[in-house]
């Protein structure tokens, strides 16, 4: 019924659809976020919430054949043309050169799931679903607006015990990053190497110093470097 229901808004308007799907992941990861703190289980809840919704929408996007639609297949460039991920590769590794903590407990496993869950989730509703409705409107537009509420939606880790000064800085590096993989899925298609950099993104987050003012310099060269390359990425695509 729940499929159903989808299939049909989704035919109606792809950006209700969209929006929908997106206030269904925001409203669910803080939920069960309070949840499991009620219940002295922190981390289970949003890991089995993420899971369960990203096998949800997979096997609704693969049932409704929309693979195509949302770029969820194989690259089909040369390999030797990868190398424009090299910035966001950068990126995502800065904990690991910069600013490396101690490896995480084995108490963090489910941590790390949910935050995979998270990044196939996000590529998948921002890059996917929300970019795709809104590119009627002109590439441009898509890649600013999905990449501007990327970043506002953020925000929620607010809720989640992270500090403002740490969720500013997750603001400011999601704005820059989403640009970029905006405009690489709209370049690329595809949209499973966003889907790589997010997952390696948010998993190797677990090996960067707690103190947020530990990565002010090594984010500051980050998104200098991701600003380049988006302003590099925007300036060669169509209005």
């Amino acid at each position: 019924m729940i499929s159903r229901f989808m299939t049909r808004l989704y035919r109606k308007s792809e950006l209700s659809f969209a929006c929908l799907c997106l206030a269904v992941y925001v409203a669910g990861s803080g939920l069960s976020g309070a949840l499991g703190g009620l219940a002295g289980l922190p981390r289970l809840f949003p890991a089995l919430f993420r899971l369960a919704l990203a096998v949800f929408l997979l096997a609704w996007v693969r049932r409704g054949g929309f693979c195509e639609k949302f770029g969820l297949f194989w690259p089909r460039y040369r390999l030797s043309r990868a190398c424009f991920f090299l910035p966001l590769g950068l990126a995502a590794c800065f904990p690991l050169f910069f600013c490396p903590a101690l490896p995480p407990s084995a108490g963090a496993a489910l941590t790390a799931v949910s935050l995979a869950c998270a990044g196939f989730l996000e590529e998948l509703l921002f890059r996917g679903f929300l970019f795709r409705a809104l590119e009627r409107g002109g590439p441009r537009r898509a890649v600013m607006v999905s990449s501007l509420i990327f970043a506002l939606a953020h925000l929620i880790n607010l809720f989640s015990g992270c500090s403002p000064a740490e969720t500013a800085l997750q603001v400011v590096f999601a704005a820059g990053v989403g640009i970029a993989l905006a405009v690489l899925v709209y370049k690329g298609a595809s949209l499973l190497p966003c889907v790589a950099f997010h997952v390696l993104n948010n998993v190797l987050s677990l090996f960067a110093a707690p103190d947020p003012r530990v990565l002010l310099l090594p984010l500051a060269v980050c998104l200098l470097v991701l600003a380049v390359y988006s302003f590099w990425l925007l300036k060669r695509l169509k209005a």
